[in-house]
Parts: structure tokens; sequence; C-alpha cells
């Protein structure tokens, strides 16, 4: 689907939404389908029924299950919709999905992430209290991070460049056995191998009864991992919920701390503006709101200052790897997307980044 013309490709979404809603004649061409904007590997579309009911479509970007573990992506999505945190899966085809729509506010930049700061703490913290077990594979719960990195930098060793000049400019500009040797060496590094006595391959959830666990960034939990602005929708008329998070592609257990690093990173969006990276008292009350969110009230445990700047300590590492992270996500989409985005620059400008903050 993804190498056909707009025209075609739409056609074949609105006979794909026929046979999954069993709409007749009538009101299937009441259908109306609009591209989204905003993503950076798949296609989405937004399909209107004619009783005024939104649903989203979503095309699979091109050899992305290179670098996404599809099925359990689904197996994340179906658990994620029953405990209402997540959007409801209808119908799964080939390459896609097709899912609830979240009505709402699609923040937009740095501003609005500031707005809900304390919102998206809060939903944070609940996503970080799941337990969503991989039945499928009845892997045992460890953080996610390593194992993408080193997958991935396998996945650029035994790349075959489609597009020489991409691959030349990938040759002058990226110190790829940088990455490769540092990966090695943060993952074997005392943060992550002996801290505390943990094994990094089965780190321990964070018990939100334990206040040592709890301002821990080490422990794991259940994490998006790509909470960029554009996936956080505010629900203004939501009674329980004030806002929820979108796209699911990456989630799965890690380091809790990654998660909120990587958050704090993409207040600078694609573009990089360091400028908007939030400020220390910006990042003090997210990371207060999410503490006092996560710690069980029932143990007496109050969360303080002390705890809040405990926590903030180890944040600027984890706000590294998450460029380590991008970087390597976007070489590899240089050589296998579609799309009209410049992937090889951003992975240089994530890299870059990463590379100041030594």
């Amino acid at each position: 689907m993804m190498n056909r013309e707009e025209d075609e490709l739409i056609l074949e979404i609105k006979q794909l939404v026929e046979r999954v809603f069993s709409l007749q004649n009538k009101l299937s061409s009441d259908l109306q389908i609009q591209r989204q904007t905003g993503g950076n590997t798949n296609r989405l579309y937004k399909v209107t029924l004619s009783d005024h009911t939104n649903i989203l479509v979503r095309i699979n970007g091109l050899e992305t299950e290179r670098l996404i573990d599809r099925k359990k992506e689904l197996h994340h999505m179906i658990e994620l919709g029953k405990r209402g945190v997540g959007s409801r899966v209808y119908a799964v085809f080939q390459n896609g999905f097709i899912y609830e729509y979240v009505e709402g506010k699609c923040l937009q930049n740095a501003q609005d992430a500031t707005l809900y700061c304390k919102e998206i703490a809060h939903k944070l913290a609940e996503w970080h209290k799941l337990k969503i077990q991989d039945h499928y594979t009845n892997s045992q719960i460890s953080p996610s991070l390593f194992t993408c990195l080193r997958k991935w930098v396998e996945l650029v060793k035994n790349m075959e460049w489609k597009d020489e000049k991409v691959m030349r400019k990938f040759e002058k500009e990226i110190d790829f056995q940088r990455i490769c040797n540092d990966v090695e060496e943060i993952a074997n590094s005392a943060s992550f191998g002996m801290k505390k006595g943990h094994d990094s391959s089965q780190q321990q959830l964070a018990d939100p009864t334990n206040l040592d666990q709890v301002i821990d960034p080490f422990t794991i939990g259940f994490c998006h991992n790509d909470l960029v602005i554009l996936n956080i929708i505010a629900r203004e008329d939501a009674i329980d919920t004030k806002v929820q998070f979108i796209d699911c592609e990456y989630c799965g257990y890690n380091y809790r701390g990654f998660d909120i690093g990587n958050h704090f990173n993409e207040y600078c969006g694609f573009q990089m503006d360091e400028s908007l990276f939030p400020s220390q008292q910006i990042q003090e009350t997210f990371v207060y709101e999410y503490l006092k969110s996560f710690v069980d009230t029932a143990h007496s445990h109050e969360i303080t200052q002390h705890h809040v700047k405990q926590f903030l300590k180890s944040i600027p590492l984890f706000c590294k790897l998450s460029h380590l992270f991008w970087g390597l996500w976007a070489i590899v989409q240089s050589n296998v997307s579609n799309l009209e985005f410049d992937f090889l620059s951003y992975a240089k400008g994530r890299l870059e980044w990463y590379k100041r903050m030594d």
C-alpha cells in the first residue's frame, strides 16, 4: 500500500473500512478521508463515518518492522485499550491497523507541553505503574533501551545502502564506530550494570510502596519511549483525564528516567532548538508531580524537594541516551523510509547533541 498513488490508496482505505464496519453503499459513500500530518514514520488517515464517528487508519512505514516488533506493538495496543489508557484496536491488516481516534487537541510545541506539564507527569506515572506481560513470548520483564540500541547498531552495520549519495554522507559525517563503542561501554558501565547491585538485563519494576525505588530513575516501568509533544492529546471535556498519549509503537518496559529525559528533549522539536529545553523550574515541577502521582500514598510517603533533586541527578544521562537512541533510529530510517524527511541530517543533529553532553 505504501508505494501506490494517493488516490488509489484512499480508495483502498475506503474499501477496507467498508469491510471492517460492514457499511452499506449509501453509508460508505459519505466517508470522509483525510491524511494526517506530523508523523515521521507511518502514513495516518482520519476517516469520518456517516454518523460522525472518527477512526484512524495507519499504514506502517516502509520496512519499519526492522525497527519495531509489530507483534509486540499490537499486543501492547490491545492491552492499553483494555485499560482505557490507549486507543481501542478495531482491525489489523497486513501492514497496519484501524483504531480509535482520540478526540481532543494535539499538543504542538514546548509552550503547550509546559501548559500541561502537571497533567503529562500524572499520566506518565500512571503508565509507569502498568503491568503488561508479553504473554505471546512469555519474555521476562527487562528494560528495552540497550536491546534496541544493540539491535539498531547491527542493522546499520549490515545495511545495503539504496542511495550512494546518502551512504557517502553517512560515512563522511557520522562517526559510527564511536557509536558502536559507546553503546557497549555505557551498557556495561556502573550506572547500568552494577548500580545498587542491579543486573541490567533483569532490572526490577519500581514498587510504588518503596520510596527508595520510587525516587530511583534506574528502576523500570511500562514506558511510552516516544513521548514527543505531538504524541500528547489534551482532552478538555474528559471527566477522568486531561491528557492521553498516542502512537505507542515503541512502548514497553524501560528505565523510567529514560521516558522522562526523552520527553524533556522533545520540547526542542524536530528542529532540535535547544533554547526550548525545559528550564530547571519546569523539570522540578514535572518530576515533583510525577513522583507524587507514582508513590503509594497509603504508605504515608511524602515527596520532598530533596527527592526531586535526587531523581533529577540522573536525568541528563537519560537525555544523552535519548539522543543516541533516536540518532541510530534516524540512520536506519535514512535508508529505508520513503517519506519526505531528511533523516540523515536529523541523525547527525541528534548525535552531535549527544557528543556535546560528554
